[in-house]
């Protein structure tokens, strides 16, 4: 449970090592690591691929997709910010003197 206050708790010393330890990365391979390891190892990834490919060929609109954005990429999405009565966004930048 977190302390959402900040007091109380064990306070960090000198020799403390739990701060230090929490940004260290893992000696073990990670999972993705391992997975691609025996993906790629085995021919599973060839024979995934040529599973792909023929759903794609016979008309599988998702598998058509992922074959496209795994080959040339995800195409950008436009993003328009402002609303229908403005043709942009507009901000103010209001400076108060130190005067008032």
């Amino acid at each position: 449970m977190s302390n959402p206050t900040g007091v109380g708790g064990k306070p960090f010393t000198k020799d403390d090592n739990r701060a230090s330890e929490c940004g260290k990365k893992s000696k073990r391979k990670s999972l993705d690591a391992r997975l691609r390891e025996k993906i790629e190892g085995d021919g599973s990834l060839e024979r995934i691929m040529e599973v792909l490919q023929g759903m794609a060929e016979n008309g599988d609109i998702q598998a058509i997709k992922e074959l496209l954005d795994r080959s040339y990429g995800k195409s950008k999405q436009n993003i328009e910010i402002g609303n229908a009565d403005d043709d942009g966004l507009k901000i103010n930048i209001i400076k108060k003197n130190a005067d008032n």
